[in-house]
């Protein structure tokens, strides 16, 4: 899931409300007649979508980008596994940062082996406000991929394998910045990690469910041993349950963990804002080792293609072991958002969310499928 966030800043906004209604305008505008031609080419005999994104961001800049969807089967004899997909995506801003991404799932033998392979490469102008009361002004350049593995042992259950690599670079910008990425010991790094994975799967729908559960434990071995300059683990999971209570009416809830050893470097801390847990905050301006987060999301299906949803969550950032939570870490936020269906048959969303943070953390989210 590729989704990029629009946050508020005085270097961008002089009238946030404002730009939030040009915001959107231009992306309906220019995303609306590409949705609309696509979406009925989709709904008959073609499986691809390509959808223009409008971005705004305080660290990646204003900018636009494109992606896309194709699905296929590999077997098409084979009408149990989910249809297989390839998404590419590209986005450019005016600050110089970019993005560049491919993302390969195959389903095959009756959705009894799933096979995921990502790769992509970022460069981000960062600038946002540091734990010192200064700004943190540097160019951040990550090159990575990630191949994942899984197999279905069970009627909703899949044991799976997952390897992950990639390459961060720390460009300061400025003394000050310099000295921030030295108190967060943020250096130049490559990570190469391997780890098994636990998957239960129970959804209607890969990418729009109305029902069912999704629950995931991941853990992950940064190892010397593989070309990895530091070594540290990290354990996630994830709990999603959706609930259709009445045709075109859904509660989606989610419960998100991550959790890294006290020897994890900068790079692979757990940051508030990242992969959506939560919408409304800059991805690393808070940061901590652990993070759990709790988000709720009624959506609303108004007609065939269009939608609403509301939605809230909270959060909590800390190091060390969980006796070491605190109040005082707690993020909240909240939000709603507008949905267009690209593609019926496989519940494809084209979404736009406004999320609202704490103080002056708010953002603007446009992207394909949903938050989770």
């Amino acid at each position: 899931i590729y989704s990029w966030g629009w946050m508020k800043t005085g270097r961008y906004c002089k009238n946030p409300l404002k730009n939030r209604i040009i915001f959107l305008f231009l992306v309906f505008l220019f995303a609306g007649p590409t949705q609309a031609v696509w979406a009925e080419a989709m709904d008959g005999d073609k499986d691809f979508v390509v959808v223009p994104l409008v971005l705004s961001n305080p660290s990646f800049g204003t900018g636009t980008g494109v992606t896309g969807m194709y699905f296929f089967r590999p077997n098409e004899k084979d009408t149990k596994s989910p249809k297989s997909f390839i998404q590419p995506i590209a986005i450019y801003s005016n600050t110089d940062s970019y993005l560049l991404g491919l993302t390969n799932m195959l389903y095959w033998n009756e959705d009894r082996f799933r096979l995921q392979v990502s790769m992509g490469r970022v460069r981000i102008n960062n600038d946002f406000n540091n734990h010192m009361g200064g700004r943190a002004k540097f160019t951040n350049l990550i090159n990575g991929m990630q191949v994942r593995f899984s197999y279905r042992f069970a009627q909703r259950f899949f044991i799976g394998a997952l390897y992950s690599i990639s390459d961060k670079s720390y460009d300061p910008d400025d003394r000050e910045t310099k000295a921030y990425l030295k108190s967060v010991d943020a250096e130049d790094t490559t990570t190469s990690g391997m780890g098994p994975t636990l998957t239960y799967d129970s959804r209607d729908s890969q990418h729009y469910p109305h029902s069912g559960i999704f629950s995931e434990i991941k853990f992950l071995s940064m190892l010397d041993a593989i070309g990895s300059d530091e070594e540290y683990d990290v354990l996630e999971g994830e709990f999603n349950n959706f609930y259709q209570y009445i045709p075109g009416h859904t509660l989606a809830t989610r419960v998100y963990g991550r959790f890294t050893s006290s020897s994890t470097p900068y790079g692979g801390l757990s940051k508030l804002g990242q992969r959506n847990d939560l919408r409304g905050y800059t991805a690393g301006e808070y940061v901590a080792e652990n993070l759990i987060s709790a988000q709720i999301e009624y959506r609303w299906q108004l007609t065939k293609r269009w939608g609403l949803v509301g939605f809230a969550g909270i959060a909590d950032l800390y190091d060390g072991s969980i006796r070491n939570t605190d109040t005082d870490n707690l993020f909240t936020s909240g939000g709603f958002g507008i949905r267009y269906m690209l593609q019926t048959v496989q519940r494809v969303n084209f979404r736009v969310d406004f999320a609202f943070g704490e103080g002056d953390n708010d953002g603007v989210y446009v992207g394909i499928k949903e938050a989770f």
